[in-house]
């Protein structure tokens, strides 16, 4: 079952326990629309700016989008973020993203409730400067039948949570790619910055100790935060994400 925490300042899909098949980030690019754009949309006022959402009335269509238009500074700019389900999405949330009321960050939450397939889709309008849009798409799926059952259970799937961070004017998100077998469980890590898209992947690139790092993980260059797996005296294995859809394991 799709997992999503709606707190201020902080986004969650899923758990390693309990992952989700596929979380999507993206950024999509605003476009400047003219005010008949707007029309038959929901509005929604949110600090100093107007939001307007409209979400397809049956996500049961690969054509299926949530529609967003912004009107702030006496402009309206619009995105159009896909929304895959098989169910009607429940009605949009719109809130600010964060604690401060003086960000201007703006979040709409559309979620369908699980059938076959579960969508939880985040979108984010980060007005400080120009205008820019990022989105978050999570979709899990219930298996059915003789090999879609057991295909499910041990595919790899992702969990990720962000949490905001007013000293870097960012979301700094975990997110775990997880491999579930009857006798073990392979999480590997990465951490990286949502609204700016950038990895972090070094040690000194961590602001405070507590941040993301436990005493399990280590920073491998170019990978990122990776799980190490203790396997006798001096030998220990980290777990790293693969190109492919299986993981590596290197030994150290």
């Amino acid at each position: 079952m799709l997992i999503a925490m709606l707190l201020a300042a902080t986004l969650q899909f899923g758990t390693v326990k309990r992952p989700v098949f596929v979380i999507d980030v993206d950024h999509p690019k605003l476009e400047e629309v003219a005010a008949s754009a707007t029309a038959g949309m929901t509005k929604t006022r949110v600090g100093n700016a107007d939001v307007y959402v409209h979400v397809p009335p049956n996500a049961d269509d690969e054509n299926a989008t949530i529609d967003v238009v912004v009107a702030a500074r006496g402009r309206l700019r619009a995105v159009h973020v896909p929304f895959y389900g098989n169910c009607a999405p429940r009605p949009p949330r719109v809130s600010l993203a964060t604690d401060d009321p003086n960000v201007p960050i703006i979040r709409v939450d559309v979620n369908s409730p699980q059938d076959v397939v579960a969508v939880d889709q985040t979108v984010l309008l980060d007005l400080r400067g120009e205008p820019m849009a990022t989105s978050v798409g999570a979709e899990d799926f219930e298996g059915h039948g003789r090999c879609g059952s057991p295909g499910a259970y041990y595919a790899v799937k992702t969990a990720m949570t962000c949490q905001w961070s007013a000293t870097r004017g960012d979301f700094v998100c975990r997110q775990a790619r997880v491999q579930i077998r009857d006798w073990n469980t392979r999480v590997a890590w990465r951490t990286f910055l949502l609204l700016r898209d950038e990895p972090i992947v070094r040690a000194r690139d961590v602001k405070k100790p507590d941040e993301l790092l436990t005493n399990s993980e280590r920073t491998v260059a170019g990978e990122g935060v990776v799980e190490s797996i203790p396997i006798a005296d001096g030998l220990e294995l980290f777990v790293i994400p693969s190109t492919g859809e299986l993981f590596e394991l290197h030994g150290w």
